[in-house]
This record gives C-alpha cells, structure tokens and sequence, in this order.
C-alpha cells in the first residue's frame, strides 16, 4: 500500500505540474521532452526547474497494518515517506506535535501492553486537542494480531476511557499546585532576611576598650 501511494503520488504531481507549468505555455510532459532542442536553453533549465520543484497540496498519511512478519506502522508527509516500526507510534495533522510529546514522555514502545497502550493513545489525542482545529469528537480502533482483523472501539469503551482521563488530569493538576506552593516556599525561604544569630554581631559601644569589646563579642 505505501509503495502504491508513492506510485499515484508521483503520477498525481506529474499531471498536476502539466496542468499549472506547461499547459499555459501549449506544451505537455512528451511535447516539452522532444522539443527541447527548438527552445532556448535558458527556458528549458527554468521549465526543468520548476517541474522538478513542483509541490502539490500537503498530504499527511498513516499506513497501519500486519502481514506474517508483524504489525507495520509508516507515515507518509507528501512524498517522503518513513518507516515507525521501531518508534512503534505516530501522529499527523495540526496536533501531532502534542500526541508525540505524550507518547514520547510516557516512554512508550510497541512492547507496551494493549491496555496501558489503548488509555496512552487517548490521552495522547486528548492533548493534541489544544491545537487550533482538533475536534473533541475521537474514534479509534485495533489491528491484529491475527492476519486482516480490525476492531472498532466501542463508544462505552471510548466514554470509560474518557472518565479514567479526567480523574488522572485532576490528579495532576493537585499534584502540579503542591509542587507549585512547594517550590514557591523553598524560594521564600532563599531570598527571605537571614534570622538575628545569622547577622554580624553590633558594633561595641563607644568609650570601650576595642581588645576587651572583641572578646566579649
């Protein structure tokens, strides 16, 4: 599927770069190749040029899937194309920045179990929910581990999933202000006036001897 997506991606620019290049100009891709010699030399490296640095509109996709050797997971951003087999997630779209930071933060691997898993990738997508244009609304669904099985994730399930969330982010959110008024203490302290015995000691009063004040002090 991913070496058919870079097939159709390829074909798809090509046209598309016909269309917006050399169309204007009466020329396709085969009358711009045999032409070539009648056109100024000048032109046809620019021609070549944009041609070859033609983009499209961006395209953001995830391949998932299992054959006999396992579970496969590539990610396909225009026409470069990477391989998650090993990072064992991924995210696209506006917020992928935030699901990635989760994943990477809670160490995940595609050891992990499916459940710890399942609760990580919600919380993932929950956060990436910050960025402007993620909706609220979530649908998932499991692959494998048997050849062709595909699971949707129950709207009950998704609602319980969405409870379990909620009661951890209150308790990180009590855990982060005692960790707020404890730091704000320690820093009180640092900067607060040293106690008396801490100071230097007064100066002796005048008409003393200077050796006597010195050794009462």
């Amino acid at each position: 599927m991913v070496e058919l997506y870079r097939v159709y991606y390829n074909n798809i620019r090509l046209t598309m770069a016909d269309q917006h290049i050399l169309a204007p100009l009466g020329l396709n891709s085969n009358s711009f190749i045999n032409r070539q010699k009648e056109m100024d030399s000048g032109f046809v490296r620019q021609i070549a040029t944009e041609l070859l640095h033609y983009e499209i509109p961006g395209i953001e996709v995830i391949f998932a899937g299992n054959d006999i050797s396992g579970i496969h997971l590539y990610v396909a951003n225009n026409d470069k194309i990477t391989c998650r087999d090993n990072v064992g997630f991924a995210a696209i779209g506006v917020g992928y920045w935030h699901a990635n930071s989760q994943m990477m933060f809670a160490g995940h691997t595609r050891r992990k179990s499916f459940p710890e898993t399942l609760l990580l990738v919600y919380s993932a997508k929950k956060r990436a929910e910050v960025a402007p244009g993620v909706g609220q609304a979530t649908d998932m669904f499991a692959i494998g581990p048997t050849l062709g099985s595909y699971v949707e994730i129950g709207d009950h399930v998704i609602a319980n999933l969405e409870r379990i969330y909620q009661i951890e982010q209150k308790r990180e959110q009590r855990a982060a202000r005692r960790a707020k008024e404890s730091v704000e203490e320690y820093v009180q302290a640092l900067t607060a006036t040293k106690p008396a015995e801490e100071q230097a000691p007064p100066l002796p009063d005048s008409g003393g001897d200077a050796s006597t004040d010195k050794k009462e002090l």
